[in-house]
């Protein structure tokens, strides 16, 4: 078994690294005891969402798994203070949406996905957050 994780810069390095777990269990960790730390629900979720992104093609379930577990982490880092720290959060859902959508061609999903996009970007000023808005305005799925 691995080394578990003990402070945030191992926990950006396995991220960087692409070694989700035990990044994942550091940030459920670190939230589970300080349940408003929303820079921590933002990393547990990104974590969570760039993982299932990997799995998608091998392992569709725990993508999914995961897929719903970001979201969750991403709503819970919303209510931040902060506009640009909610702004991002809505973001970064809008992406664990789309990913949801790509997945199971859920058409739901791609609405989400435009909604929290237009939310992050009416939130605050990022050129981030107002080009993933008109990706997804101009990429509208077929069916």
């Amino acid at each position: 078994a691995k080394t578990p994780i003990t402070n945030r810069e191992q926990a950006f390095s396995a991220v960087r690294d692409r070694d989700f777990e035990p990044a994942i269990e550091f940030w459920k960790q670190e939230v589970e005891h300080r349940s408003h730390y929303h820079s921590g629900w933002q990393r547990l979720g990104f974590a969570q969402r760039e993982y299932a992104v990997d799995l998608m093609e091998t392992d569709h379930q725990a993508a999914e798994r995961l897929l719903q577990d970001s979201l969750t982490s991403f709503t819970n880092a919303t209510s931040h203070n902060d506009p640009q720290y909610s702004a991002e959060a809505y973001y970064n859902r809008s992406k664990a949406h789309w990913r949801l959508w790509r997945l199971n061609q859920d058409r739901e999903e791609f609405d989400s996905a435009v909604e929290d996009a237009q939310m992050a970007a009416s939130r605050f000023y990022d050129q981030r957050f107002i080009s993933w808005s008109e990706f997804l305005n101009e990429n509208p799925p077929h069916n």
